[in-house]
């Protein structure tokens, strides 16, 4: 009997503490710090805005005959007690020896995301490398919202990140150009793929979002080149990412990696893939979120890629962690190769 008293007396002991230290975190979050001067610094869009190439876009050299660019996602940093994934993405960004570095989501999932992205930004910044960042659905947990976020991110010396149009429900939906010899060859579209309430879920852009990608596209092959090519990250996959890797299957056509769990795709498909094929410049997407799905594959004309889980925050396999090496050359083709760091 009293071996019972004890064990309900523990179990209503870690409860409590459970629910209270439930409670702090959320009183915690409640307090959010925020920067809403940061969307009047940026422009309103609308689908008739003539596109300017300087002023909406920002282009980058690439020096030798390539663009080396190191793609990692789903860090999940916690804020506190992080060294571990520090030494690890080091290791990488070293031998790897990178011209930019692109984060394509969730670079933190903790309530502590201001001292996350804060450290974050000293940390990338201490590479002086240009690093460019999306955000994924679990950034935005925390006490700093995706505006002040932003502002930390714009703030910082070697990120290229823009917060983008400030009317479209979400942060850092923007434009890298490569220029090779003066010319722009490729340019790299960054959206953000926006998140939910709650620690899970698999959100999707916007229609409105959908628009701006058609502008930007269209500015681009009006301004650029009728035939350029561009490159889409995005940290939530797009549900064609399914169709891609069944179709690889049953054709024997996957370029690399695999899949070990289903494609965490938003139900709603909003149409991004049929805009993609009918303005015919997006040649590769490249997505994060689905840590246990490494493949890359050709699918109707587009090369959809999974970057690999580069951190220890959350589930996944040490066997398969790692960075997504992607080159673009100076002739505008692009190749790429999947590195894995045992973790």
């Amino acid at each position: 009997m009293r071996l019972i008293k004890k064990i309900l007396k523990i179990t209503l002991f870690v409860i409590s503490g459970i629910v209270l230290t439930l409670l702090v975190l959320l009183l915690y979050i409640s307090i959010r710090k925020d920067d809403k001067e940061i969307r009047k610094e940026n422009y309103e869009f609308n689908s008739s805005l003539s596109f300017d190439l300087e002023k909406y876009t920002q282009t980058i050299n690439i020096e030798n005959e390539y663009q080396n660019i190191l793609v990692l996602t789903d860090i999940h940093l916690y804020g506190i007690f992080d060294n571990k994934v520090y030494k690890y993405v080091t290791k990488m960004v070293n031998e790897q020896s990178p011209d930019l570095i692109v984060l394509d989501g969730d670079q933190c999932f903790t309530p502590f995301n201001y001292s996350a992205y804060k450290n974050l930004i000293k940390f990338f910044d201490s590479f002086e490398i240009p690093w460019a960042p999306v955000f994924g659905n679990h950034d935005n947990f925390g006490k700093a919202t995706k505006d002040k976020l932003s502002r930390m991110l714009t703030d910082s010396i070697y990120c290229i990140f823009q917060y983008g149009p400030s009317n479209l429900d979400s942060a850092g939906n923007y434009v890298v150009n490569l220029s090779y010899l003066g010319n722009v060859v490729h340019s790299l579209i960054l959206m953000d793929s926006n998140d939910k309430i709650g620690f899970t879920g698999n959100p999707s852009i916007t229609k409105e979002q959908l628009e701006w990608y058609e502008w930007v596209i269209k500015g681009l092959q009006n301004t650029v080149n009728p035939n350029i090519k561009t490159t889409l990250f995005l940290h939530v996959p797009i549900p064609e990412f399914n169709n891609a890797y069944n179709y690889g299957i049953e054709n024997g056509s996957i370029i690399f990696g695999g899949k070990g769990e289903k494609t965490c795709s938003p139900k709603e498909n909003i149409g991004l893939f049929d805009k993609i094929k009918e303005l015919g410049s997006t040649v590769s997407i490249v997505s994060g979120h689905d840590h246990l799905n490494c493949f890359s594959v050709d699918y109707e004309g587009v090369r959809f890629s999974y970057a690999l889980h580069s951190g220890y925050g959350s589930y996944g396999s040490k066997k398969i962690m790692g960075c997504l090496v992607y080159k673009v050359y100076g002739n505008g083709d692009f190749g790429e190769v999947i590195i894995y760091y045992a973790g």
